[in-house]
């Protein structure tokens, strides 16, 4: 299954003042080691400053929903921006898609995991980690 990530612009302060001096924004923590990249070159060509707060996507959808300031929030479902924006808690129309990803099946050893991951069939394995189903899309999507 193909994750959809979600941008939802958060504040409308940010929205009708443009460009600012530091933008706050809260990112779905599977997307937090490519935003750290944009970010970097973001700051060094713009002369702008970003705060990164990484997190689940449940647990912002609830801090922007009590008033936390950020101006931007990068999503891990389509549902808590849905959400936020119906509540008039968001920029109306602000949502859009900015990244598609996949929920992978990975082991450090070589020629473990096979296309089809059989090794989940055959029990053969120690440890198995899955986000939490309840605050996680990814975990919602691997429990199915």
């Amino acid at each position: 299954m193909r994750p959809s990530l979600w941008l939802l612009v958060a504040s409308v302060g940010f929205a009708a003042e443009g460009v600012a001096d530091e933008v706050r924004i809260a990112v779905a923590t599977n997307f937090v080691g490519a935003m750290e990249a944009l970010v970097e070159r973001f700051e060094a060509t713009s002369g702008h400053t970003v705060l990164v707060s990484s997190g689940s996507t449940g647990g912002h959808y609830a801090q922007i929903k009590n008033g936390a300031p950020f101006e931007a929030f990068f999503a891990a479902d389509s549902e808590r921006p849905r959400l936020l924006e119906a509540e008039g808690v968001a920029v109306p129309a602000s949502r859009f898609l900015y990244a598609v990803g996949r929920v992978a099946l990975w082991s450090p050893r070589a020629d473990y995991v096979d296309a089809d991951g059989r090794v989940l069939e055959n029990g053969d394995f120690r440890h198995l980690a899955v986000a939490n189903p309840q605050i996680a899309s990814d975990g919602a999507r691997a429990a199915v």
